[in-house]
């Protein structure tokens, strides 16, 4: 019997020493600016290469979404080199995705966005650029991601244009939930979306 009570209390700690090993300690959460828990909108748009991509495909993975258009000349570029530098950090990652979700869909077919794709060098198989109805992706964009959408008529000017758009990145965690929003104009942000991925990737 007290063999039996000495061996449950051995699990009992390993198990609290497991849990404060791999929790992310409160402070910790709140310097990465992890204290959010909005679960993160189920959908289905098309991909660089013209298929169905659906979100139950990053399932399990922690994720990072931006909202972008092939046409812009402003924040757009530098959400598109930070992605590609944070894609370089954890190319060794399996279950770490990202996706960049076009605001310019009426342009931005598939075809147009697999040429982005490759200006920054993206690796597909873990960084999707992605399209869809340009209602439902403002629906999207508004209701599920909980970010605002400015949608304005835009003059067709060839290669130029501006949409307003918001320039936040989403962090989700493997259990489906928006944990942090990041300013992706804000170079100080980057390492700290970086460390925080690293740390959504140790929690249980």
């Amino acid at each position: 019997m007290q063999a039996a009570a000495l061996g449950l209390f051995g699990v009992v700690l390993a198990l609290v020493a497991w849990i404060l090993v791999t929790r992310l300690h409160p402070s910790r959460a709140e310097a990465l600016g992890l204290g959010l828990a909005i679960p993160a909108p189920a959908f289905t748009l098309t991909d660089q290469d013209g298929r169905p991509f659906d979100s139950s495909r990053l399932a399990g993975k922690v994720w990072v979404a931006d909202f972008i258009y092939t046409r812009c000349g402003a924040s757009c570029p530098t959400l598109g080199a930070q992605m590609a530098a944070l894609q370089k950090t954890f190319r060794s990652e399996p279950g770490v995705a990202f996706i960049s979700i076009s605001v310019d869909p009426r342009h931005d077919r598939p075809a147009v966005l697999r040429r982005y794709a490759r200006e920054f060098g993206a690796d597909r198989s873990s960084w999707s650029f992605l399209c869809g109805d340009a209602d439902a992706t403002d629906a999207l964009i508004r209701d599920g991601f909980k970010l605002p959408v400015v949608r304005v008529r835009v003059p067709e000017q060839g290669d130029l244009a501006d949409i307003p758009h918001s320039s936040t990145l989403a962090l989700v965690d493997r259990h489906g939930k928006i944990r942090a929003y990041y300013e992706g104009i804000e170079e100080a942000n980057w390492p700290k979306l970086g460390q925080a991925i690293q740390a959504l990737l140790s929690e249980p």
